[in-house]
């Protein structure tokens, strides 16, 4: 019985750290990117690489023409906005949905 109890008393303490994160941690997906204003001398480019459903939005609405399905593989996307943004944001949805990364850039 002492033995029993010794081995369900580790096992409780390996399942613990788990799920704190002391041990092996899950990896989570980044479904949202966003930054603050941004100007340029031509215009504003929002740039992702990601996967799902990814929509680019400036200002506060999704941009023109940037919405797009990448489905489950990992696809980099740009879309155009004016010289002067006050908000950037990229959001992933779906199944699959996950951002690797997303950024805006002078064009």
């Amino acid at each position: 019985m002492k033995k029993f109890r010794s081995k369900l008393i580790a096992g409780a303490a390996v399942a613990v750290m788990l799920v704190a994160g002391g041990g092996a941690t899950a990896a989570f997906a980044a479904t949202e990117l966003s930054g603050g204003s941004q100007s340029c001398a031509n215009k504003v480019l929002i740039g992702s690489n990601g996967r799902g459903t990814v929509s680019h939005y400036t200002n506060y609405a999704i941009s023109p023409d940037a919405a797009w399905n990448n489905g489950s593989t990992y696809q980099s996307r740009i879309s155009q906005a004016g010289a002067s943004i006050s908000q950037w944001r990229v959001k992933a949805t779906g199944i699959y949905a996950d951002l690797a990364s997303a950024y805006p850039k002078c064009g």
